[in-house]
């Protein structure tokens, strides 16, 4: 019998929102500008659409100092240490999902962790980007 409990994990519990904000502005000037490198980045599916809600960077940000990309990669470390278990002990995990303003970073953390992590080919992961869309993409 399929068990219906799952993990629920606020990627803010274990990255800074800010940093989240960083990576996220990141995220989204790379989509619009694909010569940007983002050198933390890593595999990862598709974060955006045209659809997605760009206008929260509009200028080229900062790249993450040294500090930011330690603390990000402590932050990925950690999610996986969360998947790691959660796939010995067969348990799904579910990533909560937040605004549009840090919902790319944290559909980066997702995506990147449902790559490393599944069973089989049944994903793991249960992820609700709901507010990767723009509310206004379909308002006449």
């Amino acid at each position: 019998m399929k068990q219906v409990s799952f993990v629920v994990v606020k990627v803010t519990t274990i990255c800074t929102p800010r940093l989240l904000k960083r990576m996220s502005d990141l995220l989204r000037w790379e989509y619009k500008n694909p010569s940007f490198n983002l050198p933390w980045k890593q595999k990862s599916l598709q974060l955006f659409s045209d659809s997605s809600p760009f206008y929260h960077t509009p200028e080229k940000p900062e790249p993450l100092t040294v500090k930011e990309e330690d603390d990000l990669q402590l932050a990925h470390e950690r999610l996986m240490k969360i998947c790691k278990k959660c796939l010995e002990l067969d348990v799904d995990l579910l990533i909560d999902p937040k605004d549009t303003t840090i919902q790319p970073a944290i559909d980066y953390f997702a995506y990147s962790a449902s790559i490393k992590y599944h069973k089989d080919d049944h994903p793991m992961l249960l992820h609700c980007p709901t507010y990767s869309v723009s509310p206004y993409s379909s308002m006449s």
